[in-house]
């Protein structure tokens, strides 16, 4: 459980969630891939999640930490 800490920085940006983008690997497979990055229009840093079984329980984390005010999603 997150403390209520008033030093927690406040939201910034909105986020943009982008679901199962197909990414290609130096192999050719493509993986499925959730992509978390601001919503701004300059280069800014992402997340992205793959994993090998069931992203959903990754996507519900996610959503989690988004939910808990530290990131705002839109």
């Amino acid at each position: 459980m997150m403390s209520k800490d008033n030093r927690v920085s406040q939201p910034v940006h909105r986020v943009k969630v982008a679901v199962n983008v197909r990414v290609p690997m130096r192999d050719g497979v493509e993986l499925a891939t959730d992509i978390y990055q601001p919503d701004v229009e300059e280069k800014s840093p992402a997340i992205l999640v793959r994993l090998p079984y069931g992203k959903t329980e990754a996507h519900c984390g996610m959503r989690a930490l988004l939910q808990s005010r530290m990131l705002k999603q839109n």
